[in-house]
């Protein structure tokens, strides 16, 4: 059945992952739907605005703590580096309220892999989050991540590479293929869920998330190796 509030398709009577109705009140859950269009216009400020209102009236949403932290790691991701302490805090917020969401961690997989924090994360799995559902599943995730990130570099054209490039192109890898996990995802349950709606599900926002992130690292990188002018 469809959403009533922003139209995703969703169970009968399950929360619906945009924009968490009924989990979220109505009210609650239209800002979060509207923060959802405006993200995907590239309206980020008026998008946490939306966000930090629900906040203001519900300090207890995970889902508008997740929302947040994923909007300020884009932040961090276009080179705002001040934002990086607000993204820590809205992915600890959110995993402290929402403990056994798949959501939460799955995108703060996706911020350890990038920031250098997935051992971590990893040992966490092995102990602290061993008994939720989808741990096996996390732990392959990582498992991957860091497979791809110990796989020896192309060969490079001579000249001087610098290690602020090689670093950009090492988190683009491992964002493309959180991206690609992500994806295999979705198409596996757009082909065996029938009401399954590929377009508005929460995987499917992830995809674009990583999608997003493995564009602008690599256009950083190219930026550090002077193909392009920085801005």
């Amino acid at each position: 059945m469809a959403c009533g509030i922003c139209g995703a398709e969703t169970g009968q009577g399950a929360r619906c992952t945009r924009c968490g109705f009924p989990e979220l009140g109505e009210a609650h859950a239209r800002l979060m739907a509207d923060s959802m269009d405006l993200l995907g216009k590239g309206l980020a400020d008026r998008a946490a605005r939306s966000l930090q209102q629900i906040l203001r009236e519900n300090r207890e949403s995970w889902l508008a703590h997740l929302r947040l932290a994923v909007l300020y790691e884009r932040k961090v991701e276009a080179g705002e580096d001040a934002f990086r302490r607000l993204a820590d805090r809205e992915y600890g917020e959110a995993l402290r309220l929402g403990p056994a969401e798949r959501d939460v961690h799955v995108a703060r997989i996706g911020y350890a892999a990038k920031t250098g924090g997935l051992a971590q994360v990893k040992e966490e799995f092995r102990d602290k989050w061993k008994e939720v559902p989808f741990a096996d599943e996390c732990l392959r995730m990582m498992e991957g991540l860091e497979k791809s990130a110990s796989l020896p570099p192309p060969v490079e054209p001579p000249g001087n590479r610098s290690l602020k490039m090689k670093m950009f192109i090492a988190a683009a890898s491992l964002t493309a293929l959180g991206g690609i996990m992500e994806f295999a995802l979705v198409l596996r349950r757009s082909l065996g869920e029938e009401e399954y709606a590929m377009m508005k599900s929460m995987d499917f926002f992830w995809c674009v998330v990583f999608v997003t992130a493995t564009a602008i690292l690599v256009m950083e990188a190219l930026r550090a190796k002077g193909v392009l002018k920085k801005k």
